[in-house]
């Protein structure tokens, strides 16, 4: 499974043909979340998305 992070979700949606390769964007984390991540993709000539994705290991000291 792919982890989405700030780095790797705008190659990631643009290779799924949600965002076009051309148009300018930008992606925030929103929270740091214990059992998934959250961003915002910023989009100037469209409407801004929030990713909202499981993780497969709870961010925890222990393991789960």
């Amino acid at each position: 499974m792919l982890e989405l992070n700030a780095d790797n979700t705008l190659d990631y949606l643009r290779t799924r043909g949600d965002v076009p390769y051309l148009e300018q964007a930008r992606v925030e984390m929103l929270g740091w979340g214990v059992s998934n991540v959250v961003l915002r993709v910023t989009r100037p000539l469209s409407e801004d998305l929030i990713i909202k994705q499981s993780r497969a290991q709870l961010r925890t000291k222990a393991e789960w």
